[in-house]
């Protein structure tokens, strides 16, 4: 969506991320979010005085701690959801059911799933237009385009990444996936570059074939396990072999594609960077 679109004398038409087109006549004044990253979102486009409801699992800004918790969505507290009278709700590409029933109810939903960082940006504009904030959301996607520019690295073509989604069955990032994009724009490569599914499980040997030259994990446990304990078939591939695996330091900001997947950036470019000042 281009930056400036705003609400008229007829309203706004804006269309979500799953291509359902909404006319709004005015700002939404009691939005309910139903996912973490829908929250930062909200929040970040300077929108959080109309969030009114949010899931339990919504943990960031701090500030959600003062809105009502309607609890998890497995399953759905309908009559709790309700009973907030929002105008609006915002989620993530998340469950149909729950989708269905809520809009069956009367709800307008606007789904958010942006898969790559500039998608990010424009998520930023599209939930400020819809927020009615676009003179917050405007200068918040400026200088999140803005960071993305001045941290991507000018190569995508150095070590293969994995990243570890699950252990059992070993699930990783598929190559549409805003995780892949992340590593590609710290300048590595993901070790899924074909297919269409977000989070493909993939084989120990097929996985140990690719060779890879670094393995992401969610957390020192699970980077201990590779390390520590040792996972079968793996000790001669380059990342065991370098011990070349890494514990993010927040897994929130790898799994949320939100604003705060910058500080992922962050932290990945210059741990790839680092790697090349080994000796080989």
């Amino acid at each position: 969506m281009a930056p400036g679109i705003g609400y008229s004398e007829a309203g706004l038409k804006i269309t979500d991320h799953r291509g359902k087109q909404h006319h709004l006549l005015t700002p939404p004044k009691r939005v309910v979010s139903l996912s973490p990253v829908s929250t930062e979102f909200l929040f970040a486009v300077g929108a959080s005085s109309a969030v009114i409801g949010r899931t339990s699992n919504c943990n960031y800004p701090p500030a959600v701690e003062k809105i009502r918790d309607i609890g998890s969505l497995f399953p759905a507290d309908f009559e709790l959801i309700m009973s907030q009278r929002p105008d609006l709700i915002v989620m993530s590409d998340g469950n149909l059911k729950i989708r269905a029933r809520l809009e069956s109810l009367g709800i307008p939903v606007f789904v958010i799933h942006p898969r790559t960082l500039a998608g990010i940006a424009d998520t930023i504009d599209t939930l400020g237009a819809v927020m009615g904030t676009t003179q917050v959301s405007q200068q918040v996607s400026l200088r999140f385009r803005d960071q993305i520019s001045s941290l991507r690295a000018p190569s995508s073509s150095g070590p293969t990444v994995m990243y570890e989604v699950w252990s059992k069955p070993l699930t990783t990032a598929g190559s549409g996936t805003f995780i892949a994009d992340v590593i590609r724009l710290s300048g590595g490569r993901n070790i899924v570059q074909t297919g269409t599914e977000d989070w493909p499980r993939i084989s120990t040997e097929w996985a140990v074939s690719q060779n890879p030259d670094v393995i992401l994990t969610t957390g020192n446990t699970q980077r201990d396990r590779w390390l520590v304990e040792g996972v079968p078939g793996w000790g001669e591939t380059k990342a065991i072999r370098k011990r070349h695996v890494f514990a993010v330091p927040n897994e929130d900001i790898f799994v949320r594609p939100g604003p705060r997947v910058i500080e992922a950036l962050k932290w990945l470019k210059p741990t790839l960077e680092s790697l090349k000042k080994e000796p080989k």
